[in-house]
């Protein structure tokens, strides 16, 4: 309904994993197209399905210009919100030990440096969070390791004198956030590189100098941060209780108010985030409230627009 009239058709894809884009682009443009992609933004693994299903029909691949730039002149930057620390006991593991899991797996991968894009990784390896992403902790960065340094690629101004330190002091220093790729492109001849295809670019690829070996796999963090300890394990505990006391406080005036008081959609949201916003611990919801009434209710993951009354 919100795309109607708009010049945009909705397709469905047949499966969550099946790359339905690129199959369109393969049936519909003829040979000797060319297809633009930003490589700054676009993973590598993805970047080497659009170009093998594309060459297959003579289709060629484009990924050196944002054509969004010449569309989009008041584009925001990059965010400017704080990152801060995300301390102990929260994280019973101190990101110097974290550092050491991970060298100990690329050692065992044979590699002297790792490269890590994604910002969960990220906020896990430092112990670090921040308000980039929308209902996400997390915080843009890239960072470097190798045998004896970590580097951590973040905005001008983000992390505080203080955290810089504390950072400092557990082997992590900061550059800007612009110079990952040319740390990419400085690493010795005849070195090797841990990197994720599916979770790093195809521009930082690029910049890995032929002399370096690209070694493939997945981030060793993004395995060792899905098996919880004991006290990581009582944390999500204690705040799925505090969550459910937040939604047993949100129902008891629901209970009471409704039929009483005007209550809509956002009325819902401003209720239940409040409750929770009450709860010792707090940051910030992990998803926008679905509270869909009538028709909306059996629209999955539904946003609600503004002035939609229940």
């Amino acid at each position: 309904m919100q795309t109607e009239a708009t010049g945009i058709e909705v397709m469905k894809i047949a499966g969550s994993a099946s790359p339905g884009h690129v199959e369109w682009l393969a049936e519909h443009l003829p040979p000797g197209s060319v297809v633009g992609a930003d490589g700054a933004v676009l993973s590598l693994a993805a970047a080497r399905t659009l170009q093998e299903k594309l060459g297959a029909r003579d289709i060629a691949l484009r990924t050196d210009l944002d054509l969004l730039d010449d569309v989009w002149p008041q584009r925001p930057g990059l965010p400017a919100a704080a990152v801060y620390e995300h301390p102990a006991p929260y994280a019973p593991t101190s990101r110097r030990e974290k550092l050491q899991r991970i060298r100990a797996e690329m050692g065992r991968a044979g590699a002297q440096a790792h490269f890590v894009s994604t910002l969960d990784d990220i906020a896990w390896l430092t112990n670090l969070r921040g308000a980039d992403v929308p209902y996400n902790p997390v915080f843009g960065g890239h960072l470097l390791i190798t045998d004896e340094t970590a580097v951590l690629f973040v905005g001008e101004g983000k992390v505080g004198p203080a955290l810089r330190e504390k950072l400092a002091a557990d082997g992590i220093t900061l550059a800007p956030y612009g110079e990952a790729a040319a740390a990419l492109g400085a690493l010795p001849s005849r070195s090797s590189v841990l990197l994720d295809p599916r979770r790093i670019t195809l521009a930082f690829r690029q910049a890995v100098p032929e002399t370096v070996r690209a070694i493939e796999a997945i981030n060793p963090s993004t395995l060792a941060k899905s098996r919880k300890s004991e006290a990581e394990i009582a944390f999500v505990r204690q705040a799925m209780e505090e969550d459910g006391a937040a939604l047993a406080e949100f129902f008891a005036w629901f209970e009471q108010a409704l039929g009483h008081e005007p209550i809509t959609e956002l009325t819902i949201d401003e209720k239940i985030t409040a409750a929770r916003a009450r709860r010792p611990g707090f940051v910030c919801p992990s998803f926008p409230t679905i509270a869909g009434f009538n028709a909306n209710g059996a629209l999955p993951h539904y946003a609600r627009p503004p002035k939609r009354t229940l």
